[in-house]
């Protein structure tokens, strides 16, 4: 399995296990193949209802030329677990447009690409919208690659007539020098067309089954993507400017619901934390704070002093008071300065001046993960004004749990008295 993935890293974003059965190599080229069309009454071979058609109506229905407009609907098991496919194609003059739905694990993925044959533009669904950009790593061709694996074949197989299919036990790959035996294949036709192709690959007993419909019939439509422009890149790195962060106050408000893992039960917590600065002249005292259930489970100040170092006030839980360190740590929004370096993944959506990113890490108080969605507003000056992280299906010791963090962003000096030691 191991070696396959590799091997097809190029044609991973497709979104469908294609990449598992695929090859670097180009498939031998099965060219136009145009089958006899006699219309003289008589039954032609191939054009019955038992499916059988011959040599030249075999490599027809396997050519590329044959697969402008259908749809695929798969499944491919192996050792590593099951996964199922949709695969939905359509010509419209020279573009090809496709849609792809994966479901691996009940975890459905979704895309669709345009395929101009100069450049493929491939459409990602980022929350509830639609976002367009080039994309390199996948073209039309690559998800014909297990069709041709059969074509100029047809010798290898025997027409079965229980199954009304071609069945051959062992068939080796048409490609050059690959190294892939397929086993325990059936094709069947009708109508001149592939209705379905089962085989397993031997080398890593991957098994799948593919059908195929709607030849000439379907449909692709491309969503409707964001057309707002995103801000530019300095604009993005001044909202983390220190100036902003001088005197400001970032609340932060992260529920876990879930449950756990093994008994089921209900499991719910909320946590309040925060970031908080007063600044005036030499004046620079700090706060930081998370609370559990309203419950005050951990709180640090930093203020510097007159040597230009901080000093760090750290609450003591178990003692219940405050310690004084000599660390010269001063507290910073580490949350909002996750966001620094992660304009490359942030997109614009239909609202204005908010952002949505997709697996972004950022380091909110006591959850320092990868979040799936994570939504960001700024104001009408640049300033980042709050945002909204999801994380679904988290598994944290021994519960399961869906995390949401809402932030909200406020540029006035905060009210900040150091504790009495």
């Amino acid at each position: 399995m191991k070696k396959i993935l590799a091997v097809l890293m190029a044609i991973a974003l497709s979104l469908t296990f294609f990449a598992f059965v695929g090859c670097d190599e180009e498939p031998k080229d099965p060219g136009t193949v145009i089958p006899g069309n006699p219309d003289d009454g008589e039954e032609t071979p191939g054009t019955s209802k038992d499916g059988k058609v011959t040599k030249d109506e075999w490599n027809a229905a396997l050519s590329m030329e044959s697969f402008t407009n259908y749809t695929m609907s798969g499944s491919m098991s192996s050792d590593g677990g099951f996964q199922s496919d949709l695969v939905k194609l359509k010509t419209e003059g020279t573009d090809i447009l496709i849609y792809t739905q994966t479901t691996t694990d009940d975890v459905v993925s979704e895309a669709y690409f345009k395929d101009t044959g100069d450049v493929v533009y491939g459409y990602t669904k980022i929350g509830d919208e639609w976002y367009c950009e080039e994309n390199n790593y996948f073209s039309a061709e690559s998800i014909y690659m297990y069709c041709s694996y059969f074509y100029d074949q047809y010798d290898l197989f025997t027409y079965d007539e229980s199954k009304g299919a071609y069945t051959a036990e062992e068939c080796p790959s048409n490609i050059p020098d690959a190294s892939q035996t397929f086993i325990d294949c059936v094709l069947k036709f009708e109508d001149k067309k592939l209705v379905l192709a089962e085989y397993t690959i031997k080398e890593e007993n991957i098994h799948l089954k593919l059908q195929y419909s709607d030849y000439g019939n379907t449909q692709v439509t491309l969503p409707q993507v964001v057309e707002n422009e995103k801000m530019p890149q300095t604009e993005w790195e001044n909202a983390f400017n220190d100036e902003f962060f001088k005197n400001y106050t970032v609340n932060i408000q992260t529920i876990q619901d879930g449950y756990y893992t093994k008994t089921g039960q209900k499991w719910y917590q909320v946590q309040d934390s925060g970031y908080a600065a007063y600044t005036d002249g030499s004046t620079d005292i700090r706060r930081q704070w998370l609370m559990v259930d309203n419950s005050l489970f951990s709180e640090e100040y930093s203020n510097k002093k007159e040597d230009g170092t901080y000093e760090l006030y750290s609450y003591n839980r178990s003692e219940q008071k405050y310690e004084v360190f000599d660390d010269d740590y001063k507290i910073e929004p580490r949350a909002i300065m996750s966001f620094k370096n992660l304009y490359a993944q942030a997109r614009p959506t239909s609202k204005e001046n908010v952002y949505i990113l997709n697996n972004a890490k950022i380091n909110v108080p006591g959850w320092n993960i990868i979040y799936d969605t994570v939504t960001l507003t700024f104001d009408n000056e640049g300033k980042i004004i709050g945002f909204t992280a999801i994380k679904k299906d988290f598994v944290n010791l021994d519960k399961t749990i869906t995390l949401t963090c809402e932030a909200t962003v406020s540029y006035e000096p905060a009210d900040i008295t150091l504790p009495q030691i």
